[in-house]
């Protein structure tokens, strides 16, 4: 009600105070007797002038406040003694609450800021209070959908993929695990197999195709509102596709220029070699997502217990510590997308058996185990892909009552794929890849320190999958798992020993495992200029490694699927770039050797 006397009389210092202990009051660390006794002192001083007001105001400061509170406050004091203006003393009050959240709130990022104004001393309005309980309405609904969903996983329930048959648990799914943000949140289909393949849009028909192989992509892959300061750059799989979409490809400029057509055309027309490697967003094949794709196509290799705790968001501390991404582990976003990853190469495999090559713009998460998450990732797609692949009716009995695995797409011949090569040139070794295929009944799987991924006293890929791993030494992980072709290097090591060592190790591997489908892991992470590499690979080492091991599987008639592996630098737009060169390199080898022509 003073507040009110006194807006005709901006110039009466008894505003001042008035709002001053309104700021105080609405600070939760004030103490109520604090602001009673300033009270006091304010009624007392009524009937002083307005300098003396001021002063017994700033006594009661120094007595009734906090002395931390009150040093915040000496500049709000200095403006009410100089000027005689509410705005500016209320500006001058809501600055200094501002330092003093910034530096309480110490679970926020470091360089966020907090602004105030005299709006956030009102109380709520209504349409805030109803959006509050909205809300909180979706959380606790989506907390008991979270129980349910565990429960029912804990009791063995079979997940059948089949749409007919299980369509109440596929809308459940869809109200669990719809993402927040609105390019992720698709309508749901009531297929989940388009021609075997597990995809939620078919891009670019790779038999009309003659610029580029199939390339799957999702939205998702890059989760919003990710730390920017945070080790992983998360952008950096958005930032792959804006280069295939928007930069020129150096392979078409390239093939322009020794035919001969390099020269624009007289009018202002874009010339072929200009164009970006990929013409439309919508010609990427797309994954499905979690609400779509099966959970039984997860479980085996991933332990059902693990599996269950990181969809739910319960996860130990110890986990999410091992993982990388602490509490980042429990977004939804990234929940969806880790779930969506993986889907994206087991897409990318089909398509690889379907053309003979298809690349990802993301996976390769090569150090999960069946587990646990370890290193910036949780899910082992390799794993899941091989598994899938080679799976036989009787292997197990969740997949084998599974109808839609049926008709999953696994060849021409519908017969499962017998043999799979892991070719893994991140800088890091493939720890997690490698311990899915190691015998559980060898004792020399537990001389090295690598974990076995088995379940139910079974490895389920053993004999099945192979990993042929080029990595640094001295880099992570320090305790090294047992590869099938393991080829540690030394630091700093140069493109021609990268080369000779790669070619050597990938014939002794054409000829001892004879593959029938190979899973390239393309990490940049190799690059001279990356934060957490140890090698000296330049770009066009690179370069010339992708070609090297792409050309070789074609030449063999071997279906190849690239994953674009690991990459860490500060200019997540040049790490873009990096990524997208083992795509663009796939593409000139589907134009060289005219793949599109071999479905036909």
């Amino acid at each position: 009600s003073r507040l009110g006397m006194h807006r005709k009389h901006s110039g009466n210092p008894s505003s001042f105070i008035f709002l001053c202990l309104f700021g105080l009051v609405g600070n939760s660390t004030t103490p109520i007797s604090s602001v009673k006794a300033m009270t006091c002192h304010l009624v007392f001083a009524r009937r002083g002038s307005s300098s003396h007001k001021t002063t017994l105001f700033g006594s009661a400061f120094r007595t009734h406040v906090p002395r931390r509170q009150s040093e915040r406050c000496t500049t709000c004091l200095t403006s009410l003694k100089k000027t005689a203006s509410v705005t500016a003393v209320m500006a001058t009050l809501t600055k200094s609450r501002s330092c003093e959240g910034e530096e309480e709130r110490e679970h926020k990022d470091e360089n966020a800021t907090h602004s105030l104004d005299y709006f956030d001393y009102l109380p709520p309005t209504l349409e805030r209070i109803q959006l509050e309980k909205m809300q909180s309405k979706k959380e606790l609904l989506l907390q008991r959908t979270n129980s349910s969903f565990i429960q029912e996983f804990a009791n063995g329930t079979r997940y059948r993929a089949h749409y007919e048959n299980n369509q109440s648990w596929q809308t459940n799914q869809t109200r669990q695990f719809t993402s927040f943000q609105k390019a992720t949140s698709e309508p749901f289909s009531d297929t989940i197999l388009v021609d075997g393949l597990a995809t939620s849009h078919v891009g670019l028909d790779p038999l009309q195709n003659t610029r580029h192989q199939p390339m799957v992509y999702h939205d998702n892959y890059s989760p919003p509102d990710w730390p920017e300061k945070h080790t992983f750059p998360m952008d950096k799989f958005r930032w792959t596709a804006h280069s295939i979409l928007k930069d020129a490809d150096e392979f078409l400029m390239a093939n322009r220029k020794e035919e001969g057509e390099i020269n624009r055309p007289s009018n202002n027309a874009i010339p072929d070699d200009d164009r970006p490697l990929v013409l439309s967003k919508h010609h990427f094949f797309r994954p499905l997502s979690l609400p779509a794709f099966p959970l039984a196509y997860l479980t085996p290799p991933i332990h059902p217990a693990f599996l269950r705790s990181f969809l739910s968001g319960t996860l130990s501390e110890r986990h999410r510590r091992r993982i990388g991404f602490r509490e980042q582990t429990r977004r939804p976003e990234l929940i969806e997308r880790t779930v969506s990853e993986v889907a994206g190469t087991v897409l990318t495999a089909q398509l690889a058996l379907k053309y003979g090559m298809a690349s990802h713009l993301a996976g390769g998460t090569h150090h999960a185990t069946g587990e646990e998450g370890r290193g910036y990732t949780i899910l082992n797609d390799l794993a899941v892909v091989a598994r899938l692949m080679t799976w036989r009716a009787g292997d197990d009995a969740g997949l084998e009552e599974d109808s839609v695995l049926r008709e999953f797409y696994r060849g021409e011949d519908g017969r499962p794929v017998e043999r799979v090569l892991v070719v893994d040139c991140d800088v890091h070794q493939g720890d997690g890849t490698a311990s899915f295929h190691v015998d559980p009944n060898s004792s020399s799987s537990d001389d090295d320190g690598s974990a076995t991924s088995s379940f139910h006293g079974k490895n389920h890929l053993h004999g099945k999958l192979f990993t042929l791993d080029l990595h640094a030494a001295s880099n992570y992980p320090f305790a090294k798992a047992k590869c099938t072709y393991d080829y540690p290097l030394p630091d700093h090591c140069p493109d021609d020993l990268y080369l000779s060592t790669l070619e050597m190790a990938l014939d002794l591997a054409w000829n001892e495992v004879r593959p029938q489908l190979v899973l390239y892991n393309a990490g940049v992470d190799v690059h001279r200029s990356d934060r957490l590499g140890r090698l000296a690979i330049s770009r066009e080492g690179m370069k010339r490694r992708d070609y090297c091991v792409i050309s070789k599987c074609v030449e063999r008639g071997i279906p190849v699927a690239a994953v674009v592996g690991g990459g860490y630098d500060e200019d997540v737009r040049a790490l873009g770039r990096r990524h997208a060169l083992v795509h663009r390199v796939c593409a000139q080898i589907w134009r060289e050797k005219e793949m599109w022509k071999r479905g036909r």
